[in-house]
């Protein structure tokens, strides 16, 4: 049970409630912390290729899911994810105005039929499918296709929550995912999700997840051209360990050098497993490392060393041929076992970074913090930012 204090700031946290981890994500809100909860997204529903809606997860959790924020008077705002395959969602179905308008009456029958609050737009596929040659075409079809749906939804007294990666200035010039177009999207939704996270990921360098810089430009950039009270900030819950081969000369198994995510109620445990002492980085949050030595088999052809030949030949193998003097066949190959050292680098959000975060938010003006995902935090995140000031 999470005991909040009567000076806790209004309503200003939101979620989103993973279908495969709805038991847990309905924690964050019904463990003491559901009076600082303005509204959550059970991640549900995704876009089909024929711009239909479908069902992921168990329908036994989502209405779970959804009675439980209802009866502590939090508003319901699921998501709905691109599932339609690169490019199809973008080239296809927003493309054709038929098409388009058809997909926009499935949101508006979902909601309308299920008694949602509204709807949450989370279609990243533009960003990190399909190519950023793509942006041009599908930047005005994507504008075109959220102002017919928030006025769909708002004829029918719905809300529109529009989650999008964020857009920012560095060295002067306009950087980030400028195909969502933020200042066209926050004209006509209700709620405008900046994902500020992921600044280092799996494919990349080790790094912050969500560096207070970062969030400083995110802020500074969106803020003027956005009605502050539709913004919400992207907040992580989770960090990222990343395993580095130590010595070059080692040859390493299969799968040892892998980056993984870590969630925060998680962390505890690998920082004790491997004795490890978190330090502050200088983005606000925490790090460490340690290392672990990884043996196994390797699928993948391990360099020879250098072969010099000898000085003198053998005109003669014994026993290397048969009676008739074939070669005898060769013995066969089994895969290697081989062992290196791993060096992990962890990253991670505590508390107080995610604190750091809601008050940038709040000081701005901004309504609040979206957290990814709920379940994954730590009670101690709720009691940190019950400290924030709006």
């Amino acid at each position: 049970m999470i005991v909040l204090s009567a000076c806790n700031p209004n309503r200003f946290v939101s979620g989103w409630v993973p279908y495969w981890n709805a038991s847990q994500g309905r924690l964050a809100y019904t463990g003491g912390a559901d009076t600082m909860f303005t509204d959550i997204s059970p991640f549900f529903f995704s876009a089909q290729a024929d711009g239909t809606i479908a069902v992921v997860g168990s329908e036994s959790q989502l209405k779970l899911t959804v009675d439980t924020a209802k009866a502590r008077g939090i508003k319901v705002l699921p998501t709905i994810t691109d599932g339609s395959g690169k490019w199809v969602m973008a080239g296809v179905i927003l493309q054709n105005t038929t098409s388009r308008t058809q997909h926009v009456q499935n949101i508006v029958n979902l909601v309308v039929s299920r008694g949602f609050d509204g709807i949450d737009l989370d279609y990243e596929g533009f960003a990190f499918s399909d190519g950023r040659d793509s942006w041009p075409s599908t930047r005005p079809v994507w504008v075109a296709f959220v102002n017919e749906l928030a006025s769909a939804l708002h004829a029918n007294g719905k809300l529109l929550s529009v989650t999008i990666p964020p857009v920012w200035i560095a060295g002067g010039a306009e950087t980030g995912y400028t195909v969502y177009d933020p200042a066209a999207v926050g004209a006509v939704a209700d709620r405008v999700r900046l994902m500020v996270y992921d600044w280092s990921y799996a494919g990349g360098p080790p790094g912050p997840i969500s560096p207070m810089s970062w969030v400083q430009q995110v802020i500074a950039y969106n803020d003027p051209i956005i009605p502050n009270g539709k913004l919400q900030l992207g907040v992580p819950a989770y960090g990222r360990d990343w395993g580095r081969q130590v010595y070059p000369t080692e040859s390493c198994p299969d799968g040892a050098l892998n980056t993984k995510s870590i969630e925060l109620e998680n962390m505890p445990a690998v920082i004790d497993a491997h004795g490890a002492t978190p330090v502050r980085h200088s983005s606000g949050e925490m790090t460490f490392s340690y290392d672990t030595v990884a043996t196994g088999y390797r699928s993948a052809p391990i360099s020879p060393p250098v072969y010099v030949p000898p000085a003198r030949r053998v005109t003669t193998v014994q026993g290397a041929s048969d009676s008739t003097g074939a070669l005898k066949p060769a013995l066969r190959l089994t895969p290697q076992t081989v062992t290196c050292t791993v060096r992990h680098f962890v990253y991670y959000p505590d508390q107080y970074s995610i604190q750091d975060h809601a008050q940038a938010a709040l000081s701005a003006g901004w309504s609040g913090v979206v957290i990814w995902a709920l379940g994954y935090e730590t009670a101690d995140v709720y009691m940190a930012l019950a400290n924030t000031t709006p």
